[in-house]
């Protein structure tokens, strides 16, 4: 599969073992690639502006701008994101999908590998 036929993918995490083990498991995807990976939020937003990603991966617990600032702002923006929301916690997904239309799913971050690229490619085929 060509580079431009790739779901082109943000990871947003602090934790730069998460990252890492994303991008680990998206690089070994034939039609996915890891465009670029932000430590915080507001550093996805930037990323966001400058490579247009098909889907983000975002963490909501981050420094600087948290993900749920993170996707209102790119929302804001464009609208037409789709936003991928990974915590460990689930008391904030009902407030979040009120607040963020382009936050298309919630993810505990233990989810399984498969399940996580089956989430990526619904997204993104949504």
């Amino acid at each position: 599969m060509s580079e431009e036929n790739r779901i082109r993918i943000l990871v947003a995490d602090d934790l730069a073992d998460v990252r890492e083990a994303l991008v680990t498991i998206l690089s070994r995807q034939p039609d996915m690639t890891v465009i670029a990976e932000a430590a915080d939020g507001l550093q996805a937003v930037e990323l966001f502006r400058s490579y247009l990603p098909d889907v983000v991966l975002m963490d909501l617990m981050m420094p600087v701008m948290d993900g749920l600032q993170a996707a209102s702002a790119i929302c804001k923006e464009f609208p037409h994101a789709r936003i991928i929301a990974m915590t460990a916690f689930s008391d904030l997904e009902d407030l979040a999908r009120k607040i963020h239309p382009c936050i298309k799913t919630f993810l505990r971050k233990e989810i399984s590998r498969q399940n996580l690229l089956q989430h990526i490619r619904a997204i993104y085929a949504a």
